[in-house]
């Protein structure tokens, strides 16, 4: 158990400032702050970063919940199976990469009631979820929000604004997104060509998603970019200035 907490300035190379192996955690009103931790040799990268799960057996009943996660990389790695395992309640502001990175054996998860903002640096998309084919992974009452300015993403280097990604990125197993709000996202939500998913997308608002800032082979400005053999039902549906 964690509540209560400040866990910062994890910059050492190594596997997450929290590293999570063969349990199941409930982490309570904690604060995620300027975690970047870095590969051998001094590489930045976004494989190690806030809450690492790298766990080959069961995580059931984890619980990450009313926390804050800013200027981290990946705010949240998950690697592992289980059951009844809930992401709710927290707020995602300024990580370079995702909020959620998921790579889900047979696993029922739920993220909700989060707020994400923005994107970071390294332009990934918020979440990126995968699966096994029989996973289940619940997407409910989220708020996606785009940038706080365009200036966010201005690029002195590049002379350009920087590539965003999706809001959501997903690659096989079986999907429900409902209740969202996706606000001045780029893509809202998009599947990888070679996944195998059973999505159902309903009940989310779509408003004022963003066109000029994608401006790689995938497109701009869309709200929903399904591929891939997937079986799609989008249903009740709001969409706004598209």
């Amino acid at each position: 158990i964690l509540e209560y907490c400040i866990v910062e300035y994890g910059n050492s190379t190594g596997n997450g400032a929290v590293l999570v192996s063969d349990a199941s955690p409930f982490i309570n009103y904690c604060n995620f702050q300027n975690n970047s931790l870095t590969r051998g040799g001094g590489q930045v990268d976004h494989v190690a970063n806030a809450i690492k799960f790298n766990s080959p057996t069961d995580v059931s009943h984890s619980r990450i919940t009313n926390n804050t996660f800013n200027n981290n990389k990946v705010a949240i790695d998950m690697t592992g199976a289980g059951n009844d395992i809930a992401i709710s309640g927290n707020t995602f502001d300024g990580n370079w990469f995702e909020a959620l990175e998921l790579s889900a054996g047979t696993s029922t998860v739920i993220f909700s009631d989060n707020i994400i903002y923005g994107y970071g640096t390294g332009s990934y998309q918020s979440l990126f979820l995968e699966a096994s084919a029989s996973a289940s992974i619940n997407v409910i009452n989220n708020q996606f929000l785009g940038p706080h300015s365009r200036d966010f993403l201005w690029s002195e280097q590049q002379n350009s604004y920087t590539v965003m990604g999706p809001a959501i990125e997903i690659g096989s197993g079986i999907y429900s997104i409902t209740g969202n709000l996706f606000y001045k996202t780029n893509r809202a939500i998009d599947s990888g060509e070679s996944a195998v998913a059973e999505v159902s997308i309903s009940n989310n608002s779509f408003i004022d998603i963003l066109s000029d800032c994608y401006n790689n082979n995938r497109g701009a400005g869309c709200a929903v970019f399904m591929r891939g053999p997937n079986s799609t039902t989008i249903s009740n549906n709001k969409f706004h200035s598209i």
